[in-house]
């Protein structure tokens, strides 16, 4: 913890030092950190369950569909919608997909330290999927951390102006069969 060094700029808004907290000493910012990152989102201090001053991983099961909730999803899919979020920074062009990058440009022009993916685990619970990073003696599966977002996808579809449609790479996305079926 305490790894982002960097002062606030023009992106950080709201923000508070960590000794105005009342029991870990952590600073932040209360909004957006567009076209920053480079705030605590973006760093690789998740819960990794080796660091006890580290919060537990978010974790959860599989959703279900189907008339009673009962039917596992055959699929899964991993996306991410950084092209939009990356729109006009460091050339990224969600219209056409050049220049967006899966670990997203901070506002100093180098690649983010780090950007939360999803991994599954085994537990007394059965298979779980955890969001943030890969968690030692949870982890079963990381897919890869950021490439399991896989590549651009050109299908997002639009409703323009007169009710025209148009597609914009809007997001990555990778869809796998469903390795954690609840």
């Amino acid at each position: 913890m305490g790894a982002n060094k960097e002062p606030s700029d023009a992106d950080d808004f709201f923000c508070l030092p960590g000794g105005d907290s009342t029991l870990i000493l952590i600073g932040g910012c209360a909004n957006s950190n567009v076209p920053g990152f480079d705030g605590t989102s973006y760093l690789n201090d998740w819960s990794d369950g080796v660091h006890a001053d580290r919060p537990t991983p978010i974790q959860f099961t599989s959703f279900k569909t189907g008339e009673d909730y009962g039917t596992n999803y055959t699929q899964a899919g991993f996306e991410n919608d950084l092209p939009r979020v990356e729109q006009g920074l460091n050339g990224c062009d969600p219209f056409t997909a050049t220049g967006c990058t899966l670990l997203p440009i901070t506002d100093d022009g180098t690649a983010a330290p780090f950007y939360p993916y999803y991994t599954i685990s085994s537990t007394t619970a059965g298979c779980t999927w955890v969001y943030g990073s890969t968690v030692a003696g949870l982890t079963t599966n990381n897919f890869g951390k950021n490439k399991q977002y896989g590549t651009y996808d050109t299908g997002v579809d639009y409703t323009g102006l007169g009710g025209v449609p148009f597609a914009k790479a809007d997001d990555f996305r990778n869809i796998v069969s469903n390795p954690c079926p609840a």
